[in-house]
């Protein structure tokens, strides 16, 4: 499949899907018929029971070649005909198929033209009615979501059985020597194909559409995309996470990156419902300090204890290997401030212990080391008289008590004073600096140094960050991964073409579209004649640079404009033309672009101001990363996302590292070394938080007034999910969290839906039904209910499904049950993350009192979309295995959480 990235250094060999649905397509339907209609009739035509279809089931005829080819002809040729039809693009099938090397099937799928459909179909949409619009986006999306009910019940139905699922080492090397059925291939290649066109919808057609950024639907992987991670040597906590955070598409991308030659031990490793990846966990005890790999053995140098002195007195210890007569160079060991107060230029390494460039025991690191360091470090400059000094932890934070707290105190400073930043990571170090931007920050989000605590802000305060790669370091800035239109492309496709389409013409006239103003504004300046006006001359020099910058554009509209003319009563030029010339300026949407998006925002944050004019960076003592807009409160907002994914050796860091991080004051946590006092202490210091927090799905604080707060944000199995900037703020106290949100008063009857036929029943599975306003109950959605997981203060387990009859004591198991406790179900502001159940202790005597209430647990919205009001209106059907609750919308209130 063509439209998916590749990788420099292959674990495997693409995949190839045949083509086996000659007769099946050629009942797709004629060009008359509506093609959602004809896509939702396909299976009748061919003998199949849709409703039995949306569960999975084949009639008993398994996932064999009659059944993979209506599968192929109805959920891949059927979906891209259905689709693009709807919005009047012509589909030839022809188009999706390339000659293949085998007799026996000579044709496979081929997917190198898709992404000009979606410029075909971004060229409808600039150019359609927005009644037509409307209705085509409904359509498309009925369409997407159909494919997924299908596709979902099938893998889950027919692939992923208890044999699939075994994670025993036989069951994988037998999987692996089988390799995937040919339904099995059928179905991930629709599923990839889906993917990309339900991603392109969103974020490339339908950009003003509430609607499809709600379908963001999830896609089953088949078996096979697991057995390839493995065989690719990605332990079990890995593949976990990465089946928690990335769709298919970026694990086939994965599953896809060699990673044999890294060398890690991940013998100990588990699911994440245990410990996860622990390959890069150390132990101090045993720690053993590495020698680089041509070195046949040298000395440790050890940083004097006087050294200890510069830390104490505030200041910031750097070291510098120097060449010196008659010896193998000698250890220097200075401040970062000059004797007269101003700041040295120097560098910061960021590394990880695992890779054997720590010491535990004594502030040294072997000679041969120091020196690759400092040559690495000299080569970031292109002139140097001197060695540029550098700031690595081994060597540079005292191990005496005293002065290792100061050297912890100011490391954010150290950070944000450092000219660069370098990452050493043994797994990046073997990677060529040539390969694409899209291996590269996925390869960075997936390496050692991205896993570990510390290395959090180190990538976040840093003025410029460089990754040390094979060949030389290259700046993380410089891998943004926000370029890539396809003007060159378009031309080259568009300019043998002898007739023109109708949505060819549409792409000619956005090629050749140029703002008439803006040229002749541009070429009025930058034809001037040099300005003895310093402003002028500014306007006409930014002029010429404009001109140099858009000549692309100037030719391409030399080319296609006469063309473009040649098209009569096309009324062109047009402010469509002039949008779709900006769309197709962009690049295209794929999977691995929202990962790398957050890959980015992870890294280096997204709320902080990096311009390499500013002097922010080098004010010593001060955070450039805090403002009148950047409160520690709202730098947590961004920072917690990428915590859950981090791990370090040391859990007692976490807080002091956080502190450190957001600009909070880490002195009181050297007060205690208990970690959920160190907790407590860290919620305290902020006053307040964002109040998006309680919705967090992590383990909780086991004390009342404080069992709203997340006791650990490290090592979870669960995503954080953004929250909008400047969200409402809670206020921190000993009674609890005071916050203003919504809420659903539970009523005391709880009883099964099925109860009068007594059927089975999951007791973790709530159906709410809400009254709105005056309204009857109409059910509103389903809730799982979540342990609040505070039983150990040690423990970083997920939390896990409870019965709600922990909450409604029943007098037996089907009998209707009451509560003498008042229990209400807390949603969040925007009703975009799932909510939480509360106790209520104490409701204010006045219409605007505070209610008082007791954190109970995590519940999970099932559906997760759409407000109270919109829900109720859906008609939506409640499960029929689930227990069922009345319930009365509580207007906006004030609530203290404890």
């Amino acid at each position: 499949m063509e439209h998916l990235q590749q990788v420099s250094e292959k674990a495997r060999s693409s995949f190839q899907i045949p083509f086996i649905c000659s007769r099946e397509i050629e009942d797709l339907g004629g060009s008359g018929e509506s093609g959602k209609a004809s896509f939702i009739e396909f299976p009748a035509r061919h003998g199949f029971d849709l409703e039995a279809l949306k569960r999975g089931e084949l009639a008993g005829r398994g996932l064999g070649l009659k059944v993979a080819a209506f599968l192929q002809g109805w959920l891949f040729f059927g979906l891209l005909r259905a689709v693009f039809t709807t919005v009047r693009v012509p589909f030839n099938v022809e188009d999706f198929l390339k000659k293949g090397a085998m007799t026996e099937r000579p044709w496979l799928i081929s997917t190198a033209k898709l992404s000009l459909y979606i410029r075909y179909w971004q060229a409808r949409q600039v150019h359609n009615d927005p009644a037509d619009d409307q209705e085509q986006e409904e359509d498309i999306n009925s369409i997407i979501e159909l494919a997924n009910m299908v596709v979902n019940a099938l893998i889950d139905k027919n692939l992923l059985s208890s044999s699939h699922l075994s994670n025993s080492a036989e069951n994988h090397a037998n999987l692996l020597s089988e390799g995937p059925s040919l339904g099995e291939l059928v179905l991930l290649s629709i599923v990839i194909l889906s993917e990309a066109v339900g991603g392109v919808r969103t974020e490339d057609i339908y950009l003003r559409s509430k609607r499809a950024a709600a379908l963001a639907l999830q896609w089953r992987a088949p078996p096979i995309v697991r057995q390839w991670l493995i065989k690719a040597k990605w332990c079990i906590g890995e593949i976990e996470r990465i089946e928690k955070e990335a769709d298919v598409t970026s694990r086939v991308f994965l599953a896809s990156m060699g990673r044999s030659g890294l060398g890690k031990d991940h013998s100990k490793c588990t699911g994440l419902s245990d410990y996860g990846c622990r390959a890069d966990d150390i132990d101090e005890s045993s720690y053993q300090t590495k020698h680089t790999d041509d070195c046949l053995g040298c000395e440790q140098l050890l940083v004097p204890d006087s050294a200890a002195d510069i830390v104490l007195q505030s200041g910031i210890l750097l070291i510098k290997m120097v060449i010196e007569s008659g010896s193998n160079g000698k250890l220097v060991v200075e401040a970062s401030e000059t004797a007269s107060g101003n700041l040295k230029r120097y560098v910061a390494i960021s590394h990880v212990w695992s890779d054997g460039m720590g010491n535990p025991h004594q502030n040294s690191l072997p000679r041969c080391q120091l020196w690759r360091v400092q040559a690495l470090v000299n080569a970031l400059y292109d002139e140097m008289d001197d060695p540029v000094p550098f700031w690595i932890d081994t060597m540079c934070v005292p191990l005496e008590r005293n002065a290792r707290k100061k050297a912890i105190l100011r490391m954010a400073d150290t950070y944000i004073q450092a000219d660069k930043v370098l990452v050493l990571d043994s797994s990046l170090q073997q990677c060529s600096r040539h390969i694409s931007n899209s291996e590269t920050l996925v390869r960075i989000r997936y390496s050692p140094w991205v896993s570990r605590l510390w290395t959090l802000q180190e990538g976040i305060l840093a003025a410029e960050v460089y990754i040390q790669m094979k060949e030389a370091a290259i700046s993380i800035d410089s891998l943004l991964p926000f370029t890539g239109g396809s003007f060159k492309e378009l031309s080259t496709y568009l300019a043998p073409q002898k007739e023109l389409s109708s949505c060819d013409k549409l792409l000619v006239r956005a090629l050749a579209y140029r703002d008439p103003e803006s040229f002749k504004s541009r070429q009025l300046y930058a034809n001037l004649p040099p300005q003895e006006d310093p402003d002028m001359e500014e306007i006409r020099q930014d002029a010429q640079k404009l001109n140099k910058s858009l000549a692309h554009i100037d030719t391409l509209h030399a080319v296609w404009e006469p063309i473009a003319q040649s098209f009569h009563d096309s009324g062109y030029p047009s402010e469509c033309d002039g949008m779709l010339h900006s769309r197709l300026g962009e690049q295209l949407w794929n999977s691995l672009v929202t990962l790398e998006t957050e890959i980015f925002h992870e890294i280096r944050g997204d709320y902080f101001n990096r311009s390499s004019s500013s002097d922010n960076y080098h004010q010593s003592g001060q955070r450039a990363a805090l403002s009148q807009f950047h409160t520690p409160a709202r730098i947590l907002e961004v920072v917690a996302r990428a915590l859950p994914r981090r791990t370090t050796s040391h859990i007692e860091d976490e807080t002091i590292c956080i502190s450190s991080l957001i600009g909070l004051n880490v002195s009181p946590l050297f007060e205690t070394a208990d970690l959920e006092a160190r907790m407590k202490k860290f919620w305290q210091g902020l006053g307040e938080i964002p109040s998006n927090i309680i919705f967090y799905r992590l383990p909780r604080m086991p004390y009342d007034g404080w069992r709203w707060a997340p006791r650990t944000f490290l090592r979870q199995p669960q995503k954080i999910p953004r929250m909008a900037p400047g969200a409402q703020l809670g206020k921190v106290s000993e009674n609890g969290l005071t916050v203003v949100l919504n809420g659903l008063l539970l009523e005391h009857n709880l009883q099964p839906i099925n109860v009068a036929t007594g059927g089975r029943v999951d007791d973790s599975l709530l159906a709410v039904f809400a009254s709105y306003e005056n309204d009857m109950p109409e059910y509103w959605g389903s809730l799982h209910l979540f342990s609040p997981s505070s039983s150990s203060s040690s423990s970083s387990q997920p939390p896990q499904r409870i019965s709600w009859y922990n909450y409604f004591p029943s007098d037996s198991n089907n009998s209707p049950s009451r509560s003498k406790r008042q229990l209400a179900i807390l949603l969040e502001n925007s009703e975009t993350m799932s909510p939480i159940l509360v106790s209520i202790s104490k409701i204010g005597e006045r219409n605007n009192g505070i209610i008082h209430a007791r954190f109970e647990a995590n519940v999970e919205d099932c559906l997760r979309r759409n407000t109270i009001r919109g829900r109720i209106r859906e008609k939506l059907k409640p499960p029929r295995d689930a227990l069922r609750i009345n319930c009365r919308k509580l207007r906006v209130r004030e609530w203290c959480i404890g």
